[in-house]
């Protein structure tokens, strides 16, 4: 019976759709009720030539509408331990993840890689508040075709290499307003993306790359995308 009210339980929370914690939560007796013996995981398609996706969670599904390339939701309370997840398109499951998911943690789970080889990777989402006067970032790469990327910010030092599926841990960076973060090829130094950033202070972000290198179609080439990250 207790298997079953879990079922029953996380199946409510699938109907809602996307979920934001924040949006659920009205008072401090509340948000401490609702989050004993919970993990909270966030979900993001970035397989870019992907149909839409549906992610599930022990059999049953987290999101009504599947999610097309891009689209980020979360974050959804689950019970603390270890999950089955599993995403699926068109009724066929393509990868299973059995992840580990500790009590008050939280966690960002990508589907990635070409839809022929999708995946699910899962980052934990370890930050703390940041310095005064700052925001907090961590860098992900999951671009599957590209080479070592060197990731700059304007005014900033590099915040290092990496290759796929490479993440950095979160780092405190100044403000910044209508400035560039860039990609650079490690090898032959080419910036092979620039583009406009705002990271405001007090604020936490995960920044990833998404997207191949190597394709003729606009909105699945190498680009930048920016979550937040709610502790």
């Amino acid at each position: 019976m207790k298997s079953v009210l879990k079922k029953i339980k996380l199946a409510g929370l699938a109907l809602t759709g996307a979920l934001c914690l924040t949006a659920c939560l009205n008072s401090d007796d509340e948000s401490q009720q609702t989050l004993e013996n919970k993990a909270l995981g966030a979900f993001i398609n970035a397989s870019p030539n992907s149909p839409a996706l549906r992610f599930y969670a022990d059999g049953i599904y987290i999101n009504t509408n599947p999610a097309n390339y891009s689209q980020y939701f979360g974050y959804i309370p689950f019970e603390a331990g270890t999950r089955e997840l599993i995403v699926r398109a068109n009724n066929e499951n393509l990868d299973t993840l059995m992840l580990n998911m500790e009590e008050h943690k939280r966690y960002s789970i990508f589907a990635v890689n070409h839809f022929e080889n999708v995946e699910l990777v899962a980052y934990p989402d370890d930050a703390t508040m940041p310095p005064t006067g700052k925001a907090l970032i961590r860098f992900i790469q999951l671009s599957p075709d590209a080479p070592g990327l060197r990731v700059s910010i304007e005014g900033e030092e590099s915040l290092g290499v990496f290759n796929y599926k490479q993440s950095s841990g979160f780092m405190a960076v100044n403000e910044t307003i209508h400035k560039d973060i860039y990609l650079i090829d490690e090898t032959t130094q080419d910036t092979l993306v620039t583009k406009e950033i705002e990271l405001t202070n007090g604020k936490i972000y995960s920044i990833f790359s998404k997207g191949f290198l190597n394709t003729e179609t606009e909105n699945q080439q190498l680009d930048v995308q920016i979550i937040p990250v709610f502790l």
